[in-house]
């Protein structure tokens, strides 16, 4: 899938910390969108053409704490997915990986999501890649519905 984004920062500066945790909420946030195995259900898709939104807190070893919010639409002309999401942080020191963009992306991962209360959920520890080597810890917490 091909992302595109609009980023409107701050009076219109570019930002001043990593793109890589913006890149959780725009480029990921559309990561339960995926092509399946012949035979098994997508069930994004099939919870279309409503709108579906997801909701992401997430916790850095810094305890610097994000969220991301967004409403995703579904054309299936085209097999097209817009999102329109919504990006918060809080508590980033100076002196962390993501203000001083020494991040390099996000090591590979896997999420398993599960259904609660009408509500899919998951829970998920992420890793940045640091440059000049090492991992930076993020522990996801998620909701689509």
């Amino acid at each position: 899938m091909n992302t595109e984004i609009h980023f409107l920062g701050h009076q219109g500066r570019t930002p001043f910390f990593s793109f890589d945790i913006l890149s959780s909420a725009f480029k990921y946030g559309n990561r339960c969108f995926t092509k399946y195995t012949e035979g098994m259900p997508d069930h994004f898709k099939q919870a279309f053409p409503a709108v579906m939104s997801y909701e992401r807190t997430f916790t850095l070893e810094d305890e610097g704490v994000s969220t991301a919010s967004g409403l995703i639409r579904y054309k299936s002309i085209g097999n097209l997915f817009t999102p329109k999401s919504m990006f918060h942080d809080e508590n980033f020191p100076a002196n962390v990986p993501i203000m001083e963009k020494r991040t390099i992306g996000w090591d590979p991962y896997f999420e398993k999501m599960t259904v609660s209360k009408n509500i899919l959920r998951s829970d998920v520890i992420m890793f940045l890649l640091l440059k000049g080597g090492g991992y930076h810890r993020c522990q996801f917490h998620n909701s689509y519905k």
